[in-house]
């Protein structure tokens, strides 16, 4: 994992010494930089500590890892939706109001249990495919859940078009508002939506308009 030690050696740290700072196994961590585990499966624990001894969050970490995986995967996807954007907002309110009223694990196991994803994907509703599956591995990593497996393919997919939450969208633009509104949708965005060119941010999901 390059990133990773690259912010090691800004620290001057060795992997002994991360081990002993953050109080993760030296061979977990030798998993973690020879890229034999998947740094966005690690326990969220495990991120946090590791973020914790190198003085970053934990969101930096993972662009910096997924900024390297598609630096790196000539396999990456761009997909693009025909459908109608009201689409994607009406179920992202959906969604959203269900994820309210049920809590986070209950969304992750709906989500998963129903197969939406796997239907919306199949049904070239890329948009609400990839919010969708962009919200479980955002909540599994924030409770600490492993993400689930079988959806790695979707996860090579990008949305050819970006994706802003309605409260972005409806900066009036004068003085460049609206693009600077953009650009801090971008920088602030959840990185489990940004990956696919979905920029919404925790306020935008715990606290929809």
């Amino acid at each position: 994992m390059m990133y990773l030690n690259e912010l090691m050696n800004a620290c001057h740290m060795s992997r002994a010494e991360l081990s002993a700072r953050s109080n993760i196994p030296e061979s977990t961590l030798r998993d973690i930089l020879n890229g034999k585990a998947q740094l966005d499966r690690c326990e969220a624990a495990t991120l946090y500590n590791i973020a914790y001894a190198l003085d970053v969050s934990v969101e930096d970490i993972l662009e910096g890892y997924w900024d390297a995986l598609e630096r790196d995967a000539p396999t990456r996807i761009a997909v693009h939706d025909e459908n109608s954007l009201m689409n994607f907002y009406v179920l992202a309110d959906s969604m959203l109001g269900r994820l309210c009223a049920t809590g986070d694990l209950a969304f992750i196991d709906g989500v998963d249990q129903n197969g939406w994803i796997e239907r919306l994907y199949q049904g070239r509703e890329y948009r609400c495919a990839l919010f969708l599956l962009g919200m479980m591995d955002y909540l599994c990593r924030k409770n600490g859940v492993r993400q689930v497996a079988r959806y790695d393919e979707y996860r090579k997919a990008r949305l050819d078009k970006p994706v802003y939450a309605l409260s972005t969208l409806s900066v009036d633009n004068e003085d460049g508002a609206f693009q600077r509104a953009r650009t801090e949708a971008e920088n602030n965005a959840i990185p489990e939506l940004g990956r696919y060119g979905i920029y919404m941010t925790e306020e935008d999901i715990r606290h929809p308009a």
